[in-house]
């Protein structure tokens, strides 16, 4: 498999220490993720942050959906124009949920 792996591309990890002192057995590509599949994680890292809200049944039927897009909409897309894979994956979806429960728990209230 490394064989395969050393010849397949003159590029990156090939030429690593790591690779030569054979501290890796297997090389598993990662497929990126569509902002369907992101969507996925929000939902799943929302619905598990449910007891943060003072009313989850209320949030669930007013907010959540809304939520969801916004927060998919913060991450970043690749290709440039297509904007159709996530470059993060799912990574910063935790971060960005738990941003998301600080403002519905504190919102700004405008000093004007």
């Amino acid at each position: 498999m490394i064989s395969e792996f050393k010849e397949a591309d003159d590029r990156g990890l090939w030429r690593g220490a790591i690779v030569d002192s054979f501290l890796i057995d297997f090389y598993i590509p990662f497929l990126p993720l569509e902002k369907s599949h992101v969507k996925m994680c929000i939902r799943d890292q929302l619905r598990a942050e449910m007891a943060s809200f003072a009313n989850p049944e209320q949030y669930m039927r007013d907010h959540f959906d809304p939520d969801v897009d916004s927060i998919a909409d913060q991450m970043i897309y690749e290709p440039p124009g297509l904007q159709k894979f996530s470059t993060a994956g799912c990574k910063r979806v935790s971060n960005l949920v738990k941003s998301l429960i600080v403002m519905r728990k504190y919102p700004m209230k405008s000093e004007l």
